[in-house]
C-alpha cells in the first residue's frame, strides 16, 4: 500500500497524500479503515468517502458552486 515517493516519503495509495514517515501514513490509512467500517457515503464525482450523510452534503455544495461559476 504504501511507496516511496522520494527519499523518506511514503504516498496514501487511495489519495496519494504524502507523509514523511511510516507511522504518519499508518494513522492516515486508519481514516480509511473507520470510513469503510461505518458505513461511509461516497460522492459519486470523486469518489470520496464521508462519514455521514450530511458530510457529503456539505461536500456535495463544492460541485454546485462550480457548475453554477
Amino acid at each position: 500500500q504504501k511507496r516511496l515517493v522520494s527519499v523518506g516519503r511514503r504516498e496514501c495509495s487511495i489519495c496519494g497524500r504524502c507523509f514523511p514517515a511510516d507511522q504518519a501514513l499508518g494513522r492516515h490509512m486508519t481514516l480509511y479503515r473507520r470510513l469503510v467500517s461505518v458505513g461511509s457515503h461516497e460522492c459519486s464525482i470523486c469518489e470520496r468517502c464521508f462519514p455521514i450523510d450530511k458530510a457529503l452534503g456539505g461536500h456535495m455544495t463544492l460541485y454546485r458552486w462550480l457548475a453554477d461559476n
